[in-house]
Formats: C-alpha cells, structure tokens, sequence
C-alpha cells in the first residue's frame, strides 16, 4: 500500500511536468512473465553488414 501511495503522489507531482518526462502506471507482470515463459531462446542471428 505504501508504494503504491507514493506512485499516487508522484502523479499528482508529475501534472506538473510533462507527459514523457514522468509517468507511472499500473503494470500487469503476470503478462510480462508469461510472455517471457512462452518464448524461446534464439539459436542464431545474422546481422547485416554495414
């Protein structure tokens, strides 16, 4: 709870900041774990020459 007041207050400072400078969103890491269980390891890669 104490997190997530600070998250609170930081929005409530941010108004007075720009959008790309400060923002501060709820984030579902359920997703992101899953996401990251799901996927597979890159065997190899080829990169242009530049």
């Amino acid at each position: 709870m104490k997190i997530k007041k600070q998250f609170v207050n930081a929005d409530k400072i941010a108004e007075n900041f720009p959008d790309f400078m400060y923002t501060s969103k709820m984030i579902n890491t359920q997703n992101i774990l899953n996401s990251i269980k799901a996927s597979r390891p890159i065997e190899s890669i080829e990169l242009p020459n530049y």
